[in-house]
């Protein structure tokens, strides 16, 4: 039988290794969790963009999941413009611009890409023309065509359309464009700037823009965060050969995933008098 003094030797022992087990695994540190693979990427969101060329500037507010909400635009001279975007299903369905008579509607296929917009008065009548685009894609789901419709009380009727060419890799590098007359013109895409974070809806162009054909949401939204470096526009001269017409340059300072700066540069072959310069800037 152990004694008095043994047992409270034992029992102090014990202790002893109870006390430096506790410390030892306060030491151990604790692993950090997993990044959550699932969750959407944290994008950057453009707040400003600044034609410092213009003097006039755009303010973006997003909604709670990084969706544009409106676009405040001001000019030097104090002058506002709002535009402001409606969703349905997490899709862009109708931008309205204040004090425009205009609206934009957006439709989508059953694959969620959009397949039609259409121009119109936000209060048209039975009598009002309107304009509809018509995306075609293929089974892949790259655009193939864009077809451009002129709506009026007599009817609907083809106005042009534009086909899409790619690349071996798959990037987009020629549109060919057929008005209803059977006149023909060539848009060439050479090189892409780097990929930063943006919205497609950023940069999308109105049908007054000659390079609409480019600069709309699914051919943007297929550039995979890129942008044209350059577009060359070709018209066909009297003798059926084609000539550019409207050569659009656009450098970029992209660090980070954000774009810094953007310059434009529109030159036109033997009218070196309407060539045009901008430059862009984007705070964040």
């Amino acid at each position: 039988m152990k004694t008095v003094h043994e047992r409270a030797l034992t029992a102090i022992l014990w202790a002893i290794l109870l006390f430096l087990t506790a410390c030892s695994k306060d030491k151990v540190p604790v692993p950090e969790p997993l990044p959550d693979e699932t969750a959407p990427p944290i994008r950057q969101l453009i707040r400003e963009i600044d034609w410092e060329t213009f003097e006039y500037k755009a303010s973006v507010s997003y909604h709670a999941d990084s969706s544009i909400h409106h676009i405040s635009y001001t000019g030097s001279r104090g002058q506002t413009e709002l535009k402001t975007y409606a969703y349905k299903e997490k899709n862009v369905s109708e931008v309205n611009v204040a004090g425009s008579i205009s609206k934009k509607l957006y439709e989508y296929d059953g694959k969620g890409r959009l397949k039609t917009m259409r121009m119109m008065k936000k209060n048209a009548g039975p009598y009002d023309n309107s304009v509809k685009i018509v995306f075609v894609y293929d089974d892949q789901g790259v655009v193939q065509k864009l077809e451009r419709y002129q709506i009026t009380p007599a009817g609907m009727r083809m106005d042009v359309f534009h086909h899409y060419e790619y690349d071996k890799a798959g990037e987009l590098v020629r549109i060919r464009s057929e008005q209803s007359d059977g006149y023909q013109t060539l848009t060439h895409i050479k090189g892409f700037s780097p990929q930063f974070d943006h919205d497609p809806w950023l940069f999308i162009e109105d049908f007054s823009n000659p390079d609409y054909a480019v600069f709309n949401f699914p051919v943007l939204h297929a550039m995979k965060g890129r942008l044209p470096l350059q577009i060359t526009y070709e018209i066909p001269d009297k003798n059926g050969a084609f000539k550019a017409q409207r050569i659009t340059t656009q450098q970029f300072q992209v660090a980070d995933k954000k774009i810094q700066r953007m310059k434009v540069t529109i030159h036109y072959p033997g009218l070196v008098q309407a060539d045009d310069e901008s430059e862009i800037s984007f705070k964040y």
